[in-house]
């Protein structure tokens, strides 16, 4: 869709930092596919009366809900998330995804009101009824987008298409396009996992919300660079098959940009298993010469072991996955 020139909105959750939470695990987690480097996520705010008035939608336990936000654990920062604040001692992450050297993706991108409280008057079949939640924010985001491209059309201008770019660039150049949110956090918790909102960039509410009048003029005026994403392939083979008491099988492979013909370190790739109702998940990293490995031995296994190994794509290039194959047991 970037590469189409299409705007692409996702919601960044309504369980605060800890995303998973519903799923039992409160620990910091961010939502997917807000985490992605292709996709605009979008938190939550909550308004009060009075112009301009606006925290984050958070900070009042699990049952209010709160906007999601923080450090994604699967794709790297992309070039184009930079800018004032981006980056916080304490709080962006090496490690989460995988990288040593370079910063992980971080969500929210921008915020607009979330709050059930605060939230969006629809009719539905007759019925009047208030609608709240990120899921409300992003496709809101998603028709003052729609809005935008009209009057930039108009005026000599080109579609935003692959939104994140421009939003950032913008938030350098002409902060006034946002709202900048400056207080309240996105725990739902207690004790709480949470992000604080604070001046420019942070991941409760990103830049915060929009002026869309100031976004369409400022729409107009911006040369967006085209999209390119390169593709990828990941290989995978046994050193041993069957795999036996006194033998391992090493799992290898490497990944290479297809049109470039490079491989690719450093990147984090995901080996999948599945034995014997059981589904196994490893997290790998490809070497300076693209490889990744991983040894199996006898007593991990089952009867046998179907697996094979996924990586996600990042910024400029797209995801791959090798073939399913079966490691047998001797």
């Amino acid at each position: 869709m970037a590469v189409a020139n299409v705007s692409f909105f996702a919601a960044s959750g309504d369980d605060g930092a800890s995303d998973c939470h519903r799923q039992g695990f409160n620990n910091l987690a961010v939502d997917n596919p807000a985490d992605e480097p292709y996709a605009t996520g979008v938190g939550g705010t909550t308004l009060h009366t009075g112009p301009f008035n606006e925290t984050v939608w958070g900070g009042h336990g699990a049952g209010n809900g709160g906007g999601g936000g923080g450090v994604s654990i699967l794709f790297r920062k992309p070039s184009w998330q930079k800018g004032s604040g981006v980056i916080r001692a304490g709080l962006s992450s090496k490690t989460a995804c995988g990288g040593k050297t370079m910063y992980c993706r971080e969500v929210p991108d921008i915020a607009f009101d979330a709050n059930l409280n605060t939230g969006y008057v629809i009719n539905t079949e007759g019925v009047w009824t208030v609608v709240g939640g990120t899921s409300a924010a992003a496709p809101l985001m998603a028709a003052f987008t729609a809005d935008a491209d009209t009057f930039s059309l108009a005026n000599g201008g080109t579609r935003m298409g692959f939104a994140d770019p421009f939003l950032y660039h913008e938030a350098a150049v002409d902060p006034s396009m946002f709202h900048d949110v400056t207080s309240g956090n996105n725990s739902i918790l207690n004790p709480p996992g949470r992000y604080n909102a604070a001046a420019r960039f942070d991941m409760a509410t990103g830049w915060g919300s929009i002026n869309v009048n100031q976004m369409a003029t400022d729409l107009a005026a911006y040369s967006r660079s085209a999209v390119k994403v390169q593709g990828t392939k990941i290989t995978a083979g046994a050193s041993r098959n069957p795999v036996t008491a006194g033998h391992p099988s090493l799992l290898s492979g490497k990944l290479t940009d297809t049109t470039t013909h490079r491989v690719l370190p450093s990147r984090v790739v995901w080996f999948i298993g599945f034995s014997n109702g059981r589904t196994q998940v490893l997290r790998l990293h490809t070497g300076i010469k693209g490889s990744w490995a991983v040894t199996i031995k006898r007593n991990q296994l089952v009867k046998r072991l179907q697996w094979y190994v996924l990586y996600l794509g990042e910024q400029g290039h797209r995801p791959a996955d090798s073939p399913l194959r079966t490691l047998k047991i001797g």
